[in-house]
């Protein structure tokens, strides 16, 4: 899925989406500046010290920044009625968050290995095996040489316990 890149750029400390034409649209977030105006600039300092997020971005990082959004899709989709009537009564914007939920499970399994407990990286291969995963199908998948010594039977959590010859070396890739 292709990502829509939108270019920002900060003038005079202020973001702004810098358009292909060369020309600049303020970026519209959702910071509360009347209450970061009420603050010193060493409460702010903290604040952005100890945010989870990251530190601060230099001048120069903010300048080579991109934001980039997931190109959105039209798509057509099964909804339980009462689920979907929820939504929309919720008022306008109800498809927006419906996205936003998925979004955020989608976040959630990401980070805690997805639905099915394996972890997974951007692209969505398989970061992390499962241990009831099967010697013999890793052995197919990976060739050979891995765990050659093994029963294809012996789940790859079993596996990781021994800790004898070529079974250590085998999991652990040396």
């Amino acid at each position: 899925m292709a990502k829509a890149k939108v270019r920002a750029v900060l003038v005079d400390g202020k973001p702004y989406q810098k358009k292909a034409d060369g020309s600049l649209v303020p970026l519209k977030g959702k910071t509360d500046w009347k209450r970061l105006d009420r603050q010193t600039s060493a409460q702010v300092e903290d604040i952005a010290a100890s945010d989870r997020e990251g530190a601060p971005m230099s001048d120069a990082e903010w300048a080579r920044a991109e934001i980039v959004r997931p190109e959105k899709v039209a798509v057509g989709i099964k909804l339980d009625s009462d689920v979907l009537d929820w939504f929309k009564d919720q008022g306008k914007g109800y498809q927006t968050r419906i996205n936003t939920v998925l979004r955020r499970f989608y976040e959630v399994q990401q980070k805690s290995g997805g639905v099915d407990g394996r972890h997974r990286d951007q692209g969505g291969e398989i970061r992390q095996k499962r241990g009831d995963t099967l010697s013999g199908t890793l052995r197919n998948t990976y060739g050979k040489d891995f765990a050659p010594d093994v029963r294809g039977d012996l789940r790859l959590g079993t596996l990781r316990h021994k800790k004898v010859g070529s079974h250590t070396k085998a999991v652990k890739g040396k």
